[in-house]
């Protein structure tokens, strides 16, 4: 005869499920790539935390500074939002999220500060 399923089983698949739609929105609607974008004539410019909950809906693109390794030194990451009207130019922004990328969490809190040549230094 089948056992019937534990209470911890049925509720391990929905949750497994949400996990894989989660990642599905982010990687369709979010993210970062890399490239340069022109945000100075937008009319509004918001300034947000690196923190992923208020980068979770939006694809940024970013412009960084890297060492001779490839690591993240720095970076800026932009979203341009253009309105929509028959009316207006493609090249008008209303609104642009920007966000600024710190260097990866390489360096010991000594010497906190990642240098090019992918060494760590204190100033």
């Amino acid at each position: 005869m089948d056992e019937p399923s534990k209470p911890v089983e049925k509720g391990f698949v929905p949750l497994i499920l949400i996990g894989i739609l989660l990642w599905g929105f982010y990687l369709f609607f979010g993210g970062e790539r890399e490239g340069e974008v022109k945000y100075s004539d937008c009319r509004e410019i918001i300034k947000l935390s690196d923190n992923p909950i208020q980068l979770f809906y939006k694809k940024f693109t970013c412009t960084y500074e890297k060492t001779a390794s490839g690591r993240i030194r720095r970076g800026t990451c932009v979203h341009i939002e253009h309105p929509f009207s028959l009316f207006r130019s493609n090249n008008e922004c209303d609104i642009a999220y920007l966000y600024y990328k710190e260097q990866e969490d390489v360096c010991p809190k000594d010497y906190p500060v990642l240098q090019y040549d992918d060494k760590c230094a204190k100033y």
